[in-house]
């Protein structure tokens, strides 16, 4: 009776660990995949940190730059991209965990498309601000400091971000334009400039 009994409490425990081994094993391969995506992001911010150099050339060609002034800049951009990679890496992470854990991530996976869309819709103009603002610092077309008319608005350039650049006119008001929404600009400090204007003089006198 003994014997039986405890052979009965061994099936048991064999059931028991069927049931939970398999989700050890789950959980290892849980942990590896948050694993391997803090790797990959760790990697990726290194990668561009290394591109850091590569940014600040690409921006420094077209002049001289401020050095404070173009590490600015370069941190901007970096900082977008990292986080950008980041939120890639990791939600790729999350669906295979998920997908690890047994849950049905197709019906999550269509509710984040279809929201998706629909941000990228409600966003379109926010991203084109930020592309705008990408390439006005990759390109370096104005600087903090530089006499800009951008869109027929006329000022000094106090700050450059991604979403929007700052102007400040003659009689002190501050123009804040989207990046998305530049279409014209014209850079009156770039290097040298000029100031053109007209005199009249009457016919003997001296010029």
């Amino acid at each position: 009776h003994e014997g039986m009994q405890i052979s009965r409490q061994i099936a048991q425990e064999l059931v028991r660990a069927e049931r939970w081994i398999p989700w050890i094993f789950r959980g290892v391969r849980v942990i590896v995949i948050l694993g391997t995506a803090w790797l990959f992001t760790h990697i990726a911010r290194r990668l561009l940190r290394h591109v850091r150099s590569y940014a600040m050339r690409a921006m420094d060609r077209h002049g001289e730059a401020s050095q404070p002034e173009l590490e600015k800049r370069a941190e901007t951009i970096l900082t977008v991209l990292a986080k950008l990679a980041s939120f890639v890496i990791w939600m790729v992470a999350l669906m295979m965990a998920l997908n690890e854990l047994t849950f049905n991530v197709q019906p999550l996976l269509a509710s984040l498309g279809v929201a998706g869309l629909a941000l990228g819709l409600g966003a379109q103009a926010l991203i084109k601000d930020w592309l705008g603002g990408l390439l006005i610092l990759l390109e370096d077309q104005i600087r903090i400091g530089d006499a800009v008319t951008i869109n027929g608005i006329s000022g000094t350039v106090e700050e450059i971000n991604l979403r929007t650049t700052v102007l400040r006119s003659e009689n002190g008001a501050v123009h804040v334009i989207a990046n998305g929404l530049i279409v014209t600009i014209s850079n009156l400090t770039r290097e040298y400039a000029y100031y053109v204007f007209e005199a009249t003089l009457a016919h003997g006198a001296d010029v």
